[in-house]
Order: structure tokens, then C-alpha cells, then sequence
């Protein structure tokens, strides 16, 4: 039997909850404090919620200004959160993957909440210290309602910047923030924005489960809001897979330090699933580390206490990559740039494309904007000197690709640490049976993943049968067509030089007509007869080449069948432990 990806990680996924659901029963059993109680609960929960829907969270991580929207926007292909000159981010935004959305869908389960904390900020009479801001128009105008459902890109960026305000100004005022950081537990907690991702939109995911999620995080060395580390490191916590941005124009400060010290103490969860982009590359001249060197200092430097590839690090500018992915999408879609119309993020691209301002009124520079041509060409060269290609086609595209997967490897990583942390003083009897099953789960997983490389080994094996075959068939039947065709010539020269002596010896005319009739018709018949049995002859050769075929084909899948039941499957039953329980993946196939 042909094992495919999605049972594979549907059987993996239900084993994971099921172990879930016996380490929750467990927890009632045992005289856990009700702080750590909670903490254990929440934690299971997540962890629960994840395997669930398979969502793999890969957090952007890094300290404040780094760049972190602005990567995540040059991911997307837009300007899809928004940015300003202050901080902003002071709340996890989710940013999910559809390929087939054609637009943005934006929803936030908890706006009633944050509709209230509004209307109590205005009946305080706060007055906010940037008047121009969102905010500060909405309590002016009295519009205090947020919506939990948005699909305009403006609506979205406002109602963000509000609710970011609304977390700091009251965590900052110590106005209940004990209800903020409570409020955000689950995935689901958090605003969320659906769309398609254009730099990963023709990548098909492999067995088409799982969901690929990006998280924006607000900056964990904000001075004045310690509180937002909290924010960050409970974040942390709950994602897949991490993405940390790097400041290369700031790469050894102290409060790049500190977040690489939580990177460290958090790495053996992620192993391979962290990436490094040290974004802002395009600020380097020729006196600053090049690409390599940038390279070989954050691994042997400032990760040097993470076993960590050079291939997971990434120098990178992600402004210039938004600006080059934008204008170049533009440009395809709505044509040349116009002038009377130039929105903000155009006059920045055509800032980058002189060596000052971009100035209008000069006429190089207005080129620009004239020909199509050169625009385009600054875009491509812009988003080229980004160096993000290597970023997209390595680490985030294998980040999707394995979205499934990786979901529940980080799922069981997380299980087993919670073991560990958690139960160990109150399981000591049964904690070596119990991480030994998680483990032997983690390596089944493993081995089911390195099962299913071999598939497109397979497909390939019976593509060249399937051509051998082909090629094969066609040439049998073609030496048995001119084989019958060589015979029949025969039959027909027999019968016509029977219907010539027949027409010669008869010496009245009717006789020889009507045996001439009588000798074409016996002619057709036979040809009729010959060709039928041509047909029939042909069906046989191919059958019997179509049997060979099949028989090869079942013996080459049954053997593939037979090393994936060995070597990944075995065993994939749970043992029996303390804690009781059993998975048999044979009747999920």
C-alpha cells in the first residue's frame, strides 16, 4: 500500500494529541502549586491549539527599529503593516498565508474589549503625544468603536495602530495591563491578517495541510515598557520556528545582546528552525564586513553558543526589498509611475534610485519616472542589492515547505521540555519511560519525513518505466503491424492473380464479369477478416506489454511500501507506559 504526506502527518499529528491529553490527566493527578499548575495548563493549551489547526508560527524576533514589519511587509510584497517613525508594535500581530486570497482579510476577536479601554481613555480625557496619530482622530471624533472584521489595507492600518497605542499607553499608566497580558493567550488572540504571501504564492505546500503563519513582535528593549519583554519572551514560546533580525549597523549593542541571550537559552527547541537576517546590509561600505565575513561573525561571535549553519544567515536589506518588490508589482499591474499621483512609498523608491533626494523638477531624475523601462530597471536592481532572493529561496521557502511537519516536531520539542521542567520532580519514576516516548515519537516523525524524500525517487523510477514502456510498446506493435502488412500484400497479390486467370479462362463476357464481382468481394472479405485479426493481434500485444508493466510497477511500490512500514512505521506504536495509552497508525492508512 502507497503511504501519502497528509495521512503521515495526520497519524503524527493525533499521536501528538493524544500525549497532550495524557500529560493534561496527568498534571490533575500530581500536587502541582497553582501558579505552576496554570502555567503547565496554559502551556499544554497552546501547544494543544497548534497541533490542532498545524500552525506553524515563525515569529519575527528583534530588538526595537530592527526592521521587523519591514521584513515581514518585503515577505508579503506590501505594505501590509503598518510603520511609523516612533515605536509602534507593543502587541504580536499574526500574518497568515493564503494563497488564494486576492486581497486582505483582517479580524480580531477581541475588539469589544479594546472598544471599552477606548471609550474609558476618552472619558479620562487622554490626550495622546502625537496628534496627528490614528488614535488621537478617533478620540477627536468620538469614533471609539473597533471592528473585529476589516479588508481595507487603510481600515487595517489604522485599527492596528490604535490597538498597539491602547496596549502601551495603558501598560505604560499602569491602567490594568495585568488584563492586556491575560487577554492574549492563544494563536487566536491576537489581530490577524489573511493574505497571500508573493514571495512564496507559487510554491505549492507539499501534502497541503498546515497553515504558514508570520508574527510581527514588538521590540523587547523598549525602555519604557519593560513589560513588552514579556510580551516578546511568552511569543517566543509559542512559535515553530524564529526568525531574528539582526541590526548590522548595530550588531555588537547591548540590547541586541540581551535578545540573543534569550535566543540562546531558547535555541535547543528550534535547532534547525531558526533563521538569522541581519537586515540594514545596504548601509555597509567598503571599510564594513562583507557578506561572508557578516556571515562568520554572527555564528562564531554573537551565536557562538548555538549549533548554527551559515546557510540560516542571512545579510539582507529589507527596505530595498519592499521598495524594488513593490514598484516592480506596480509596474506590471498599473503601469508607469505618475507624478500628480506619487504615493509615499514611490517617492522612497525614487529616492534610492539618485544619490540624494529625488528631485522632480530634475530632468535625469524625472527620467525615471517617465521611461518604463529605466523605472523597471531600478526596481530590479534595487531589489537585487537586497539580497533577499537567498533569503526566500532557502530558508523561508523550506520554512513552508515543511510547514506540517515542523509543526509537530516543534509541537513534541515543546512536550517534552514541559516534561522535563514541569513533571519531572513529581513523575521521577516514570519520567525516562515518558520522554523516551516522546523522543521515539520524534524520531518516527523524523523518519517518516526522510520516508517521504524517497517519493520523488519513486515517481521518478515509474516515469521511466512508464516512458520505457511507451517507447517498448510502441515498437512491438509496430514490427507486428508491418509484419501483418507484409501478409496481407501477399493475400491481396494471391487473390488478384486468381481474379486475372478467372477472367482469362471464361470466354463469355457475363461469366467474366460476374467472377471478376465474385473475386473482389472474396478479396474485401478476406481483407475485413485479415485487418480484424491485425486489430485483435494488436490488442494482445499491448495487453500483454500493459500486464508486464503493471507487475514491474507493484513490485517497485510494494518494496517502497516495504521500507516505509519498516523503517518509518514500525514502532510508531506508543509504548505502554504509567501513562497508559496506545497508537496504532496501521488503522489511519
Amino acid at each position: 500500500m502507497m503511504y501519502n504526506k497528509n495521512s503521515i502527518i495526520t497519524a503524527s499529528k493525533d499521536a501528538t494529541l493524544q500525549i497532550i491529553e495524557q500529560m493534561g490527566a496527568i498534571s490533575k493527578e500530581i500536587n502541582l502549586e497553582i501558579k505552576e499548575k496554570d502555567f503547565f495548563d496554559q502551556a499544554l493549551l497552546a501547544v494543544k491549539n497548534s497541533t490542532e489547526k498545524l500552525n506553524l508560527i515563525l515569529s519575527v524576533v528583534g530588538v526595537m527599529k530592527a526592521g521587523k514589519s519591514t521584513l515581514i511587509n518585503s515577505i508579503v510584497g506590501n505594505q501590509i503593516l503598518p510603520s511609523r517613525s516612533t515605536p509602534m508594535t507593543a502587541l504580536p500581530t499574526y500574518i497568515k498565508h493564503n494563497a488564494s486570497c486576492s486581497g486582505v482579510v483582517y479580524r480580531f476577536k477581541h475588539a469589544d474589549l479594546f472598544s471599552k479601554m477606548l471609550a474609558d481613555l476618552h472619558d479620562k480625557k487622554y490626550v495622546h503625544t502625537h496628534e496627528s496619530s490614528a488614535f488621537t482622530k478617533r478620540l477627536a471624533n468620538k469614533n471609539l468603536k473597533l471592528d473585529e472584521y476589516l479588508n481595507s489595507l487603510s481600515d487595517i492600518h489604522e485599527q492596528l495602530e490604535i490597538i498597539n497605542d491602547i496596549c502601551r499607553i495603558n501598560i505604560a499608566n499602569k491602567i490594568d495591563p495585568k488584563a492586556i497580558l491575560e487577554t492574549f493567550r492563544l494563536d487566536e488572540d491576537f489581530p490577524t491578517i489573511e493574505t497571500c504571501f508573493q514571495s512564496i504564492k507559487e510554491l505549492k505546500l507539499e501534502g497541503e495541510v498546515g497553515n504558514f503563519i508570520l508574527v510581527d513582535t514588538p521590540g523587547a528593549n523598549e525602555a519604557k515598557l519593560p513589560e513588552l519583554k514579556s510580551i516578546v519572551d511568552k511569543q517566543i514560546k509559542r512559535s515553530s520556528a524564529l526568525l531574528l533580525v539582526l541590526n548590522y549597523t548595530d550588531l555588537s549593542s547591548d540590547a541586541d545582546s540581551q535578545m540573543r541571550s534569550k535566543i540562546v537559552e531558547e535555541a535547543k527547541d528550534y535547532q534547525d528552525r531558526l533563521i538569522v537576517a541581519v537586515n540594514r546590509f545596504d548601509a555597509r561600505d567598503k571599510k564594513s564586513m562583507n557578506k561572508n565575513e557578516t556571515i562568520r561573525y554572527v555564528k562564531e561571535e554573537l551565536l557562538e553558543d548555538i549549533v548554527l549553519n551559515e546557510e540560516n544567515i542571512f545579510p539582507v536589506s529589507a527596505r530595498n526589498a519592499l521598495l524594488g518588490g513593490q514598484s516592480l508589482n506596480w509596474l506590471e499591474r498599473q503601469g508607469k509611475f505618475e507624478l500628480a499621483t506619487l504615493q509615499d512609498w514611490q517617492r522612497d523608491f525614487l529616492d534610492n534610485t539618485t544619490s540624494g533626494e529625488w528631485d522632480e523638477e530634475d530632468e535625469d531624475d524625472l527620467e525615471t519616472i517617465e521611461n518604463i523601462e529605466e523605472t523597471t530597471r531600478h526596481a530590479k536592481k534595487l531589489l537585487k542589492s537586497s539580497r533577499i532572493a537567498d533569503f526566500i529561496n532557502t530558508a523561508l521557502n523550506r520554512a513552508y515547505q515543511n510547514t506540517g511537519p515542523d509543526t509537530i516536531i516543534a509541537a513534541l520539542g515543546k512536550l517534552n521540555r514541559l516534561l522535563d521542567e514541569k513533571l519531572k520532580l513529581t513523575l521521577e519514576a516514570d519520567l525516562d519511560s515518558a520522554c523516551k516516548t516522546i523522543s521515539e515519537l520524534k524520531i518516527r516523525v523524523v523518519s517518516l519525513e526522510n520516508a517521504l524524500i524517497n517519493l520523488a525517487s519513486l515517481s521518478n523510477v515509474i516515469n521511466k518505466k512508464l516512458n520505457e514502456w511507451a517507447e517498448g510498446a510502441s515498437d512491438n506493435v509496430f514490427e507486428y503491424i508491418e509484419e501483418q502488412i507484409s501478409k496481407l500484400n501477399e493475400s491481396i497479390l494471391t487473390e488478384e492473380s486468381n481474379e486475372r486467370v478467372a477472367t482469362g479462362a471464361n470466354k463469355r463476357k457475363e461469366k467474366a464479369e460476374k467472377e471478376a464481382k465474385e473475386a473482389k468481394e472474396k478479396l474485401i472479405l478476406s481483407i475485413k477478416i485479415k485487418l480484424n485479426e491485425v486489430n485483435l493481434g494488436i490488442d494482445s500485444k499491448i495487453n500483454d506489454s500493459i500486464f508486464i508493466l503493471v507487475k514491474d510497477i507493484k513490485r517497485i511500490t510494494k518494496e517502497f511500501a516495504g521500507e516505509v512500514e519498516h523503517d518509518a512505521l514500525s514502532g510508531f506504536e506508543v509504548r505502554e507506559l504509567a501513562l497508559g495509552f496506545k497508537v496504532d497508525s496501521r488503522k489511519r492508512f
